[in-house]
This record gives structure tokens, C-alpha cells and sequence, in this order.
């Protein structure tokens, strides 16, 4: 039996990180140090860059995150993590497409040296969120600060002279703010992703069997090769995705899973999509318990598409 389901809202996922440990003098990495990419970015699924390493004491100088993670948690882009600095360390650009407001919070806790958190607006201006200069211990800096940006690029970073802390720091959303973090390869996506589809699914959801959910998208312009994040969690006999033509049902691509599948992550690549063009995300579960599947693109040419662009028997008749 098939079942349409175009109004469901977006469920959330929560993916653990994993803490590695923390450099906390000013040391040298060592010949064993390896580095991690990042995942791929989802709303309210942690995205991090871990380096795991040993060190020795001789002296060392770099700017680097030995444990970073950030995350969508309600209506706050959450980091946190380890940072190294030696002079400079970026913890997020901010895209500001009009004038906004954001509140900053959290905490700053530094280890060694002193260091700065501070803001750049895209005229050069300079607020300070948070300075360990301004303590004589290295105790915990409370952060809580509203911030007026104005439209342009900013950027949040880490200031210091062979400093260490630790941090877990907020930013509030707002619709004209996009958050970026980077990868280890410098590149970067936002954070939550322009384009996400979520499901989550339970034994409680239907009682179908198989169980069929649908989700739709179009693009806004012609493209060659598009690129879609896919984690995906099950517990049941099979569950297959397809991504397919809406009004051909012809399959773009298709992956299939069996049994119990812990979080698994993979890149669906779509070829040749066409302008303003039907497309369905469709998952089939059998004996389904309980399934999670999200889909998630940092292209701004791609939107879901909440009502079918023609019913089944329209469809149909256009064969």
C-alpha cells in the first residue's frame, strides 16, 4: 500500500561527537597526529573536525582546533570545542544578507596564555566577545552578548600569542544570517545546510506494511550534477531510498539497506536535473521499526515542494 505524505513536518536527529583530547601547553605535534574531515553538515546533527594527536614539549607554533564540533540546536548555531592559537584562529564567518540582530553565548574557559574572542564586521569595525587578558586566573568567561550586524561578511575568530582554551559558544539564528564553518581542507558549507528533507519514521508512524513515504523538490535553474547528503538509520528487514523523476518515475539513484543499520552517511549524486522539474525522495521500508533518512544539499538552487506539482491520475494520463 502507498501512502503520500507531502505535510509532515521535518523531524530532528541528533548524532553524538565524539571528544578527543586536548593539547594544553604549547607543543609540537608529533609524527602520529592524524586529521579527520568533517561530516557533512546537517540541521541539528553535530558536524566535526577532530584531530586525534600525542605531543612533545618543544615548542610548536600553529592556529588549529584539536577538537571542534558544531551543531544546530533549536534556534542556536552551537561550536564547541579545543582551539590552539598562535596568532589567529577563524571560528565561523557570518553571511549577513540585511541588518540583524544576534545574541552570543556560552563560555570560554582558557588553559594557557591569554586570548580574545572577537567579532569583524564587514566595515572593519571590532567587538570584543570575550578577552582572558582582562583576568588574573584562568578562570571561566561567560559570554552573553548581543551583537547589531550590519549586511556584509563578518567573521568570529580567535586571537591570542601561543594561547590554549576550551569553548562552547552559541549564536542565534535569524533568517538574515547564514553561519559557515570550515573543513580541514579549508573549503566550507554552512551550517544548517541551504536544502534539507528529514523522516523520521516509527512502528507507531503506520501500520503499512510495506511502508512507502514520498518527500518532493524542484531546482531553480538547469544542473548538471547535484549533490545530496544522505544519513540514514534503520531497524527492520529492508529499506530502500530512491530519488527519482516524479512524472517518468525513472530512478536517479537508489540505495538499499538491510536489517539493523547504525547512522551511516553517503552522497547521493544526481545528474542532468532540469529547471522547476518534479523530483521524489521515496523510502519503501519493510517490517519497518523504526527508520531516520535526511537529505541535505548546501545548494541554494534546489527547494522541497510541499503540494504535487500534478495528482497521481494527472500523472498518469500524461504517460
Amino acid at each position: 500500500m502507498k501512502k503520500n505524505r507531502y505535510y509532515i513536518k521535518n523531524q530532528v536527529c541528533l548524532l553524538g561527537v565524539s571528544a578527543i583530547c586536548f593539547l594544553s601547553g604549547c607543543g609540537k605535534l608529533s609524527e602520529n597526529e592524524t586529521a579527520v574531515p568533517e561530516m557533512a553538515p546537517y540541521t541539528d546533527i553535530a558536524v566535526t573536525d577532530t584531530v586525534v594527536t600525542t605531543y612533545d614539549t618543544t615548542a610548536h607554533e600553529d592556529n588549529y582546533f584539536s577538537s571542534f564540533a558544531s551543531w544546530q540546536k533549536d534556534e542556536t548555531y552551537m561550536t564547541s570545542g579545543n582551539v590552539h592559537v598562535k596568532d589567529k584562529k577563524t571560528l565561523t564567518m557570518l553571511e549577513v544578507s540585511d541588518n540583524a540582530q544576534i545574541t552570543v553565548t556560552g563560555s570560554l574557559e582558557p588553559v594557557e596564555g591569554k586570548l580574545s574572542l572577537l567579532y569583524q564586521a564587514s566595515d572593519g569595525t571590532v567587538t570584543t566577545l570575550a578577552d582572558s587578558r582582562s583576568i588574573t586566573d584562568n578562570h571561566i568567561i561567560f559570554i552573553n552578548q548581543t551583537l547589531d550586524l550590519s549586511a556584509g561578511t563578518g567573521e568570529v575568530y580567535f586571537t591570542g600569542d601561543c594561547a590554549a582554551a576550551m569553548f562552547d559558544i552559541g549564536f542565534g539564528n535569524s533568517d538574515d544570517v547564514r553561519y559557515y564553518y570550515s573543513h580541514t581542507d579549508n573549503s566550507t558549507n554552512s551550517m544548517p545546510p541551504r536544502f534539507e528533507i528529514a523522516m523520521e519514521l516509527t512502528a507507531h508512524y503506520d501500520d503499512a506494511d510495506p511502508f512507502i513515504d514520498e518527500r518532493l523538490f524542484y531546482v531553480t535553474q538547469d544542473i548538471d550534477t547535484l549533490e545530496l547528503n544522505i544519513l540514514y538509520q534503520m531497524k527492520g528487514e529492508e529499506g530502500i531510498l530512491e530519488i527519482a523523476d516524479n512524472r517518468t518515475d525513472a530512478v536517479l539513484w537508489s540505495s538499499e539497506w538491510h536489517g539493523t543499520v547504525d547512522t551511516t552517511t553517503t552522497t547521493a549524486q544526481l545528474k542532468n536535473l532540469e529547471k522547476d522539474r518534479e523530483y521524489v525522495i521515496r523510502f519503501t521500508g519493510t517490517k519497518t521499526e523504526y527508520a531516520t533518512i535526511i537529505a541535505a544539499s548546501d545548494s541554494d538552487k534546489i527547494r522541497e515542494r510541499e503540494r504535487p506539482e500534478q495528482t497521481v491520475e494527472e500523472r498518469q494520463n500524461a504517460l
